[in-house]
Order: structure tokens, then C-alpha cells, then sequence
């Protein structure tokens, strides 16, 4: 059996990550492969060059935004070739034939 970490655990650090410094969009981005497994495997395509996306953050100052992950070694069949991820708390919606990145509105409660 392989360990996995819940993602919802993830997403609690970032949380209180937010609480604590407020907003850390200029250093701190989270993204949630959707199908991925702990660190591959699964059904999700999850290859992306994350060291050319931080590089680039860091030394050219062009933050990360909407990615790209595409499938291969590791992936499980009948998951999808590519697949957009976008930063917490963004998810990707299809409209048409197109994807885009989109923040889910808040919950009142």
C-alpha cells in the first residue's frame, strides 16, 4: 500500500499560512494535481518542470500562474494527457472546449 498525505492537509498549512502573514502571493503558491497520488502515481498527469517555474520566479520575477502538467512515466492509464492546475484557491473549469483557472466563490456560513 503506498502512505498518502491528504491533500486537505495541505491545504490547512496554507490556510494558516494566509492567517498568520496574510497575503503570500509574492513567495508562496500552492498547487493541487488533481488524480496524483503522494509525490506520482495515479491518473493525473503531473509532469511539470517545477525548478524552470521557481528559476524563473526567482531570478526574472515572473511569478507562476496557470500550469500545465502532461502525462507519462508514472501516470495510470485512464487519466487524461494534460491537465491545467492552477494556485490555490483556484480550480480549473471547463466552458466549451476551453479550460481556465477560477476562484470558487466563498461559502457564507
Amino acid at each position: 500500500m503506498t502512505p498518502r498525505s491528504p491533500p486537505r492537509s495541505s491545504v490547512v498549512y496554507y490556510e494558516d499560512v494566509q492567517k498568520k502573514m496574510g497575503d503570500t502571493g509574492d513567495f508562496y503558491r500552492m498547487y493541487l494535481i488533481p488524480g496524483m497520488l503522494h509525490c506520482g502515481g495515479g491518473v493525473g498527469p503531473a509532469n511539470v518542470d517545477w525548478v524552470a517555474l521557481l528559476d524563473g520566479w526567482v531570478n526574472a520575477g515572473k511569478a507562476p500562474g496557470d500550469v500545465t502538467a502532461v502525462g507519462g512515466p508514472g501516470q495510470a492509464p485512464g487519466g487524461p494527457a494534460n491537465q491545467l492546475l492552477c494556485p490555490f484557491p483556484g480550480v480549473a473549469k471547463k466552458t466549451g472546449e476551453a479550460w481556465a483557472c477560477a476562484v470558487p466563490a466563498k461559502k457564507k456560513g
